[in-house]
């Protein structure tokens, strides 16, 4: 099999957007992973009767969703890196 440069770069495009992929899927899982585990430490401090702190649940939820959105963000990049649009 004799390797030309159209080939080699539609492979590195296929690679990358596989990659791409896996990173939107991980953003998607933390996101999950997020509200799981915010939804439990709610449930856990309305059983324990402590209305007023919420503020745990929140910074939670936030953390798993700031790293979901950065790692989107990646997804977003590498998209654009293999195939921008000049519109």
């Amino acid at each position: 099999m004799i390797l030309t440069p159209d080939s080699i770069e539609s492979t590195i495009i296929a690679a990358v957007r596989w990659v791409k992929h896996g990173v939107e899927v991980f953003g998607a899982v933390l996101v999950t992973i997020g509200v799981s585990v915010a939804i439990l430490h709610l449930v856990r401090t309305l059983a324990a009767h402590k209305t007023s702190e919420f503020t745990g649940a929140r910074l939670i939820f936030a953390r798993h969703l700031a790293l979901a959105l950065e790692f989107e963000l990646g997804a977003d990049i590498l998209g654009t890196a293999v195939s921008p649009i000049w519109d």
